[in-house]
């Protein structure tokens, strides 16, 4: 409901981070891949696969990134932290499939294929993180906080008011039907 207070004018408390919440970060990854095609009869191949990929965690030259560890706190890239996780060096993805044709008449194919597959860490919880204002190395960061108190909450009112029926502008010369193809 906290947009909804906001719309309607019940804030209550409200924090302000000011400071460049921009962060240019680069990541290191490639990947290789080995696949064959074995046709073991004229009715079935087998396709086999294997792919290698390496994922590295994101860093940035202007070491600004921070991260929050569990029994260290807040750390920042470069100021107590080297990277912000470990690299990724252990995916090795199998891949199979086959082709099958049951018929002669060539008008059927069942296809079939399973795999391992492995996707990239997804970096918005590092890079939407604004640090707060004791962050080391990041003077430009400031903090402002300010407090609205109220002694008496205003009446709850819809902030866009609906009034019952249908609206009209002027009269109607002639009936107008709604569909005019169908039957009355």
């Amino acid at each position: 409901m906290a947009l909804a207070d906001y719309l309607a004018g019940l804030v209550s408390s409200s924090t302000i981070a000011v400071g460049n919440p921009e962060r240019f970060v680069r990541v290191n990854a490639f990947s290789l891949f080995w696949g064959d095609t074995w046709q073991l009869d004229k009715k079935l191949s087998v396709n086999l696969g294997l792919r290698y990929e390496y994922f590295g965690p994101l860093h940035s030259a202007n070491k600004d990134i921070a991260n929050f560890i569990p029994g260290k706190g807040l750390l920042i890239q470069g100021a107590g932290l080297d990277s912000v996780f470990q690299p990724d060096r252990n995916n090795i993805a199998p891949r199979i499939g086959f082709a099958y044709q049951p018929t002669a008449k060539g008008d059927l194919v069942l296809r079939g294929g399973a795999g391992v597959f492995y996707d990239q860490i997804n970096m918005n919880p590092f890079l939407d993180f604004r640090p707060p204002i004791t962050a080391a190395g990041l003077p430009l960061l400031q903090h402002r906080a300010f407090k609205v108190t109220r002694s008496k909450l205003p009446e709850r009112r819809p902030p866009f008011p609906l009034t019952p029926g249908i609206p009209t502008i002027g009269r109607l010369s002639r009936p107008v039907a709604l569909f005019p193809s169908s039957p009355a």
